[in-house]
């Protein structure tokens, strides 16, 4: 029996329950693995910053512009046009566009978070979580 004719047989509060279901198995494990990119950033940064070299260069203001100076030149070079990312892009999808987020506003919401939380920017964790979960909710939803 092929997958569809099952799918098409249950009802449709169980599809919904299924759907929900594995969307939020699917976005926990984004989360948790997006947190861990984040660790990984922040303990590559920091194994450069020796108790010998903090002594003769702070490091720290060097790193954080360098971290937003990387941000800065993937908005303007990859991710060129690309607006209305964060919580803002994210009820823009839901109350204008049926509930569908773009792959490289996801993207770039990840990778230039990621840059500038691990170099120490003003970025926070909240933004990038809220939309790999509306993105992978999304993308879960149109199967």
């Amino acid at each position: 029996m092929r997958f569809g004719k099952v799918w098409d047989s249950y009802s449709r509060d169980i599809k919904l329950m299924l759907t929900c279901v594995i969307a939020g198995i699917a976005v926990g494990l984004s989360v948790v693995f997006f947190h861990g990119i984040l660790k990984a950033f922040e303990n590559m940064i920091t194994a450069f910053q020796t108790a010998e070299l903090r002594e003769f260069l702070p490091l720290v203001p060097i790193i954080t512009a360098l971290g937003g100076l990387s941000v800065g030149l993937l908005d303007h070079t990859i991710f060129k046009g690309i607006t209305g990312e964060g919580f803002r892009g994210v009820v823009k999808a839901i109350a204008i566009e049926n509930g569908i987020m773009r792959r490289r506003h996801t993207l770039k919401a990840i990778i230039t978070s990621a840059f500038s939380i691990s170099t120490g920017g003003g970025a926070g964790r909240e933004a990038p979580t809220v939309i790999m979960g509306a993105s992978l909710a999304s993308a879960v939803g149109r199967l």
